[in-house]
């Protein structure tokens, strides 16, 4: 989100009286535990992907639960992708 290209496309957007937006993802559980999935969804667009919302998944705990787990092992390796 910080590149200079995405900056300079949202520019031009602002300029031209259009819109600029980021495509993101509220959760992880669409990955499943399919760590190649992270790049498909990037190539359609995907740019920004919260790990969890408020229930514990494969990646990490989820807000509404009563754990203080943090990431899991998975979901290292996809913050690592």
């Amino acid at each position: 989100l910080d590149s200079p290209e995405w900056l300079a496309f949202a520019e031009r957007a602002k300029r031209e009286g259009k819109a600029a937006i980021i495509i993101a993802a509220q959760g992880g559980d669409f990955i499943g535990n399919k760590l190649h999935r992270i790049e498909a969804f990037h190539k359609l667009g995907l740019r920004m992907m919260l790990p969890a919302y408020n229930t514990t998944n494969l990646i990490c705990d989820g807000a509404l639960d009563r754990t203080t787990s943090g990431l899991t092992r998975f979901g290292e390796l996809v913050v690592d992708e």
